[in-house]
């Protein structure tokens, strides 16, 4: 595992609207908060980091309007009430899926999002729920399949070469992903990831709040472990396609910013060594509890290197920045979880992505797209490395002796 930090983002300057979304997303309520002074700027950073529910719980529609504008601050509140309504979808998507393990006797476990809505730890309408996410017992998937089946659900088709969740779909009620494991997350050092067996045996489950009697919840260390690890680990590289900021705002509910958090992480930090570091981890600690103390050393320029500010710029500059995005491509083309990205490690992971079988590319993409077949897909190694350079000589640039650093990157 490696001791350091995976990023390397730009220097970053806090613009007053990005300091206003992080204040009234994860500050503490009562605290003032300087009003953006480009309110259309405010909503689309709200937008891009996927915190509208957030923000609208804590102020309220009257406050919205007041710090954003009447229009802005409806539409806003609009999609607040849009998402706590698709949650009362989702959970009834849950009471099927629990009354389906109980006729095929299947345990299962409610992860991610649903099982913080399941326990109260995030309130209705902060979160969009995409699926519902379930981990289950190996030895009766197959019962617990049927069940669904006869529930008029179908068999999504394969999203991924390798994707280990089965995914089921039936147009009325939704979409849902059965789990054999936590990606990431090893109970003991170099054991499989850890499945429901593991976490009953290991006294790590309680039972889920009005679904039956064979459904459960994980607790906040696992939720905690399983945020870090889908978060940092599996997408971490890709922060403008999944906003890490949600994963962010999970960890701050689930207190792990707060004092007990750091017993929380002295507990996880063995079950996900072999992916994240030490280092990234307690550095998603202090981030949690920079932003829910509105601590002003967030935007100081003497902090840019902390390890927390290290990873809030990797998340900002990452969904907002295109050079920076283009220069973690070449990481988003190595597959699965994986703290080891040394040259030899992605160089070999470029050659088989280059070099891959027809018959897998068909089944990533499709039917070649036109007479020169996959191969921009294949060349897409040699661009990755490509922008990644450039992103490397720009920041060395910016480092130099003599050049101001108030940063090279506006969010």
């Amino acid at each position: 595992m490696s001791a350091r930090i995976r990023f390397r983002p730009p220097r970053v300057r806090f613009s007053p609207e990005i300091r206003w979304v992080l204040g009234r997303a994860f500050g503490p309520p009562g605290q003032p908060v300087e009003p953006p002074l480009n309110r259309a700027r405010a909503l689309e950073l709200v937008g891009v980091f996927n915190l509208g529910g957030q923000i609208a719980a804590r102020l309220g529609r009257a406050r919205l309007a007041l710090e954003l504008g009447e229009s802005r601050g409806a539409t806003v509140w609009r999609a607040y009430q849009m998402t706590a309504g698709r949650l009362l979808h989702r959970l009834a998507l849950a009471e099927t899926i629990a009354k389906a393990a109980i006729a095929s006797r299947c345990e299962v476990v409610f992860l991610k999002s649903m099982a913080l809505h399941l326990t109260g730890v995030t309130a209705a309408g902060t979160r969009d729920l995409a699926d519902v996410d379930v981990l289950v017992e190996t030895s009766r998937r197959g019962v617990l399949e049927e069940a669904l089946r006869s529930e008029g659900f179908r068999t999504l088709e394969l999203r991924s070469r390798g994707e280990s969740a089965f995914g089921f779909f039936e147009p009325s009620r939704g979409s849902l992903d059965l789990h054999p494991n936590l990606p990431g997350v090893r109970l003991t050092p170099g054991s499989p990831f850890a499945g429901l067996d593991d976490l009953r045996q290991a006294e790590l489950l309680l039972p889920a709040p009005g679904m039956g009697a064979c459904a459960s919840v994980p607790t906040a260390p696992v939720l905690v472990a399983q945020a870090l690890a889908h978060g940092i680990g599996h997408h971490g590289f890709d922060p403008a396609h999944y906003p890490l900021l949600r994963m962010v705002a999970d960890l701050v509910d689930l207190g792990f910013g707060d004092e007990g958090g750091e017993t929380v992480a002295r507990q996880i930090l063995p079950w996900l060594e072999s992916e994240l570091s030490a280092r990234e981890i307690l550095a998603a600690r202090e981030l949690c509890a920079l932003l829910a103390t509105g601590d002003p050393e967030l935007y100081a320029a003497a902090s840019h290197d902390r390890p927390a500010l290290k990873l809030l710029r990797h998340i900002l500059a990452g969904s907002v920045d295109r050079r920076y995005q283009g220069s973690l491509r070449v990481h988003a083309l190595v597959p699965g979880l994986r703290s080891d990205r040394s040259l030899g490690f992605i160089v070999r992971a470029g050659w088989r992505h280059t070099f891959r079988p027809r018959e897998d590319m068909e089944l990533l993409w499709g039917p070649a797209p036109g007479p020169f077949g996959y191969l921009g897909k294949r060349l897409e190694p040699f661009q990755a490395v490509a922008r990644a350079a450039r992103h490397r000589l720009h920041r060395t640039w910016q480092v130099l002796p003599g050049r101001r650093h108030d940063g090279d990157v506006v969010v």
